[in-house]
């Protein structure tokens, strides 16, 4: 019997600690819906617009990123004097990138698609996850440009898995880790975001997300429910 007890003592403290941690991970990822301005005012915006910068490899491009909720995204971006863009749905993909020969919009194949991640959100990886009813797991902490952070595995129901670390004082999500597929290859990319700032409509936004030699993004004006239609989907 007193071996019996102790291992339902065991037991039941390990349910106990898997449990608490569960709850922890779900009060983290709470406080920065929250600290992003909360999940309500995210969802009373329709259309949402990110102009700015993109800096890959020497070269600074002008980069426009528009969004439709729940039908579509479009990047619109300059290179060597050339207007370019690419269109993504949740069936479909269109590019038009004249340095590469494209003398006219061109369909994306399906491993293309596959390679953009063709996610069509624009809240950030983590509100985006905890929409979709994700996994998250605590598994401690992590410095992040000296700040120690709350490491946060996330899966989502369709078994991709990332890592986000979030600021415990400000809960601001400021690195995520995920692997990658470029041009075929998997890679792990890890991408710093900074400079989160509140707009008027009272959601935070970080207008600087660092990807190395991936690249980097950085916002200068930040548009809500500004498009009418969704002409910026066609090719």
């Amino acid at each position: 019997m007193k071996l019996k007890t102790g291992l339902f003592l065991f037991v039941s403290a390990l349910i106990l600690t898997s449990t608490v941690i569960a709850q922890d991970a779900q009060t983290i990822v709470k406080n920065h819906n929250e600290a992003m301005g909360g999940l309500k005012k995210w969802e009373n915006i329709k259309t949402f617009v990110l102009e700015g910068t993109m800096s890959v490899m020497g070269l600074d491009m002008p980069l426009k990123m528009s969004y439709i909720r729940d039908k579509g995204m479009r990047q619109d971006f300059s290179v060597m004097g050339s207007e370019c863009y690419v269109i993504l749905t949740a069936n479909a993909g269109w590019k038009f990138i004249p340095p590469q020969g494209d003398t006219a919009p061109v369909a994306m194949s399906s491993d293309e698609m596959k390679g953009t991640g063709n996610d069509l959100s624009f809240e950030n990886k983590l509100m985006t996850s905890f929409r979709r009813n994700a996994k998250f797991e605590l598994q401690g902490r992590e410095n992040v440009n000296g700040v120690s952070c709350h490491k946060l595995k996330v899966t989502n129901p369709d078994n991709k898995v990332y890592t986000c670390y979030v600021d415990p004082t400000t809960w601001y999500l400021l690195k995520t880790s995920e692997t990658a597929n470029v041009q075929g290859q998997d890679m792990e990319v890890e991408t710093v975001y900074s400079k989160h700032t509140r707009q008027p409509s009272g959601i935070v936004v970080a207008l600087e997300a660092d990807s190395g030699e991936g690249g980097k993004l950085t916002y200068t004006k930040v548009s809500v429910n500004t498009i009418e239609g969704d002409a910026i989907l066609k090719p």
